[in-house]
């Protein structure tokens, strides 16, 4: 396009321009110095910096006018200063001793701030594919309330609770990881996300439907032909968890017991759902069908009568 038709490098090619471009657009471009260097035209990207064209700043570009409408910072009594971010970031702490590593510890390559710790880093790639929604869109975004404010409107509930949860865990896992220097491991994140949204929902349909507690409470004998299992389950902060349990009969009378630790599984429910399901093995390995099952946990209870009406012979997951 810098290439006259007769004297190279002297002024715009005039038949190219007109043949390419408006009136309007060939007067900015020839207000545009030519380069004294012999160099080939090329195109650029005007909103980076390199020139380079990305999805991202086209993302950006597109959503720069609804962005410009969305108050940040709502209901503050007073108008915040221009450049307050800025020169929040550009204090000069490290000119007074302190030694910040801004590295993501987790994949050592780039910085950290809160879109890469919980959504960006490499590390989290697989995490974030494996979800049961898609939040492929998080690649179009650079921060957290970015992507939260162009796509929350457009999820469901659930899958905006699973985002919410998600993000919890992932951070839970980051903090350990730089404070107790744990193994970070993501692995079943999403596992543990549909239990908690599990455990919601039946927590939120038990609202207004507690259930009666006796003044006094005592153990009961089951009714002929009944097997009552008594079980209850521990866990230690490091999240190692110990089961128990024991079964009587009609008469009161102990026919089996067990006690057992579980793998580090940090989830109170979970372990007291495997203390309901060691005390079912023993049960049927000793020839018990009709079976009485006694727990503290409410959220237990609920989940395992939900899923145990498959079953031939006769269970029931009760309350203590």
């Amino acid at each position: 396009m810098g290439r006259p038709g007769k004297t190279y490098g002297t002024g715009w090619n005039e038949e190219r321009l007109e043949l390419l471009f408006y009136a309007e657009t060939c007067s900015r471009i020839r207000c545009i110095p030519l380069t004294r260097t012999r160099t080939h035209d090329a195109w650029a990207w005007k909103d980076e910096a390199n020139g380079t064209f990305s999805v991202k700043s086209c993302y950006k570009m597109a959503t720069k006018e609804l962005w410009e409408g969305v108050d940040m910072v709502p209901n503050l009594f007073c108008v915040l200063p221009s450049g307050f971010w800025k020169s929040i970031w550009h204090l000069p702490l490290l000119s007074r001793g302190l030694e910040i590593d801004e590295n993501c510890f987790l994949c050592g390559s780039e910085e950290e701030d809160v879109y890469h710790a919980l959504v960006d880093c490499s590390r989290l790639k697989q995490v974030w594919d494996e979800a049961r929604y898609n939040f492929a869109s998080r690649f179009y975004h650079s921060s957290l309330i970015e992507w939260m404010g162009m796509e929350w409107l457009k999820w469901s509930e659930e899958q905006r609770c699973h985002f919410v949860i998600a993000l919890y865990r992932i951070g839970e896992c980051r903090n350990r990881r730089k404070v107790s220097q744990e193994a970070s491991n993501f692995n079943g994140l999403w596992n543990c996300v549909e239990r908690c949204w599990d455990e919601n929902v039946i927590a939120r349909a038990l609202v207004g439907n507690d259930l009666k507690v006796p003044s006094i409470l005592r153990w009961e004998k089951p009714k002929f032909p009944y097997i009552k299992l008594n079980v209850d389950a521990a866990m230690k902060e490091n999240g190692d968890g110990a089961i128990g349990g024991v079964l009587r009969d009609w008469d009161g009378l102990v026919t089996g017991a067990f006690i057992s630790s579980t793998p580090n599984l940090d989830d109170v429910v979970m372990v007291g759902a495997l203390a309901v399901e060691k005390g079912m093995k023993v049960a049927r390995e000793a020839g018990m069908k009709d079976i009485i099952v006694k727990c503290d946990s409410r959220l237990v209870v609920d989940m395992l009568n939900a899923r145990y009406g498959f079953l031939e012979c006769a269970i029931r997951v009760q309350m203590l």
